[in-house]
């Protein structure tokens, strides 16, 4: 990832957290229920329990897209978190902007 995937990536997140569209724990869980995610971002700390949790919410709305990242983005950092399972983005475009990146990134 170039320096300049990571300044995207810092602003995109920082543009969420300011809208008030990114969604950790319970607040995820209820959002999911609500079916208002549309990129379920799991970070290497998740557990394979936590990750089939998560899938099993996740099925019932069509336009939630998981994904497991396993880079060196410090995805939960760029929230304002220390350590995170999951992370839920509840606007679609900034949603896709930042998966195009970290798809990227994988190649």
């Amino acid at each position: 990832m170039t320096a300049q995937d990571k300044k995207k990536l810092d602003g995109y997140f920082g543009f969420c957290q300011r809208k008030r569209d990114i969604h950790v724990g319970l607040k995820l869980e209820e959002e999911l229920e609500k079916k208002k995610i549309y990129l379920l971002l799991l970070t290497k700390e998740c557990s394979k329990k936590n990750e089939e949790l998560y899938r099993e919410k996740a099925s019932d709305s069509p336009l939630t897209i998981l994904y497991r990242y396993e880079g060196d983005y410090p995805i939960a950092l760029a929230c304002g978190y220390e350590k995170l399972n999951a992370v839920g983005l509840s606007d679609p475009h900034l949603a896709n902007a930042i998966l195009d990146i970290l798809k990227a990134d994988k190649e």
